[in-house]
């Protein structure tokens, strides 16, 4: 008797966990959470992580749905409301999740607001993607050079850009000294059928999502912004060989003049600093890691190499001490809002203007496809 009325219990407990988190399942899927945030499979055409082409993108931040965003992915699946034209003459923007913008409306981002400035005489395709590093932003090149034509390159440098690349990410590349190319590939992962259905749950796309419990984060961690746990860290041994072959590499490998390549470095860490209610602590320099040294010299090189470079942090205090508005979706997310893409934009056009009136042909309106 004891057995059976244990085995009733037991029974009543789980079904009043299902029927809790099919409750639960029901109320979340008419909730804004993160949705269609999926990496989309081998593709022999475009073999680089990317996004389930045409797909619906649904964003949110942290437990409570802040900024809730819906955007929508193209043909080759990255966040734009038209498709890629293969052939076309392109300005390319490269970069993470900054670029990525899945928390903005596209018409507020940066590759969007620097085609208006443009005035529409040449497109802006968008390439950024959750994740990626220094070694995609220079393995990518065989696959633009090869769909389009590219006529600029602006690149978003943010922290971790360097240190990530040294890491083995399905679909993205990564460094490789012993390369002639200085990065290698890592082979995209069929998602197996088990990981397609459990994406396809809104508990569980809002527990790795929304509530980033996950063995991965959903985009890169922030490198510490507490100057009482800095730990710091020197280059090592080959790092800034592999930068300057980096910054030598990128204008050939895209076949373009140093000066048509934008360099846009931000800084998180800054932008955590600028925010503190302490006068004091706010212009206290970011730790010293291995990373931040890495992107110091990355900046230099690129300058010296003729490379536009450009370092968004003193605009975002500019913006931020004269209008107290903030130039992120701060404290739920980190990453820009309007008015820092808005100010990254002028940034890139400013250098592309520079470039434009340096010997090298002007810009001219698209070809037709």
């Amino acid at each position: 008797m004891k057995q059976r009325r244990l085995v009733r219990v037991l029974c009543g407990f789980a079904i009043g966990i299902a029927v809790a988190l099919a409750a639960l399942e029901g109320l979340l899927r008419l909730l804004p959470i993160q949705d269609g945030i999926h990496a989309a499979d081998p593709d022999d055409r475009w073999p680089v992580h990317h996004m389930d082409p045409h797909a619906d993108v649904h964003w949110s931040a942290g437990w409570n749905l802040t900024n809730p965003t819906r955007s929508r992915t193209n043909n080759l699946g990255y966040v734009a409301p038209f498709d890629y034209v293969s052939g076309t003459r392109i300005v390319a923007v490269l970069g993470d999740s900054y670029v990525e913008s899945l928390m903005n409306p596209y018409a507020s981002t940066l590759q969007a607001q620097l085609e208006r400035l443009l005035g529409g005489t040449i497109p802006v395709y968008n390439f950024g993607i959750g994740g990626s590093s220094l070694a995609d932003y220079l393995g990518l090149a065989h696959l633009l050079k090869r769909a389009f034509v590219v006529d600029r390159l602006v690149v978003v440098i943010g922290e971790g850009d360097f240190i990530e690349g040294f890491a083995r990410q399905p679909g993205h590349f990564f460094w490789s000294p012993d390369s002639d190319g200085l990065v290698e590939s890592q082979p995209e992962v069929v998602r197996d059928a088990l990981k397609k259905w459990l994406r396809g749950l809104a508990l569980f796309r809002y527990v790795r999502g929304n509530l980033r419990l996950s063995a991965k984060a959903l985009f890169k961690p922030h490198p510490g912004a507490d100057a009482s746990e800095c730990v710091a860290t020197g280059l090592l041994s080959g790092d800034r060989a592999l930068i300057r072959a980096f910054v030598d590499t990128l204008p050939n490998a895209y076949g373009l003049p140093p000066e048509r390549i934008v360099l846009l470095f931000d800084s998180e860490s800054e932008r955590r600093a600028m925010y503190d209610p302490n006068p004091a602590r706010r212009n206290v320099v970011a730790c010293p890691t291995r990373d931040g040294r890495a992107l110091e010299f990355l900046a230099s090189e690129a300058s010296r190499a003729g490379l536009q470079v450009a370092h968004l942090s003193p605009a975002f205090r500019r913006h931020f001490a004269t209008t107290g508005e903030r130039v992120d979706h701060s404290p739920d997310d980190w990453h820009w809002n309007a008015a820092a893409h808005r100010m990254a934009a002028l940034a890139a056009f400013s250098a592309i203007g520079v470039g434009a009136t340096s010997g090298h042909a002007a810009l001219q309106p698209p070809r037709r496809p």
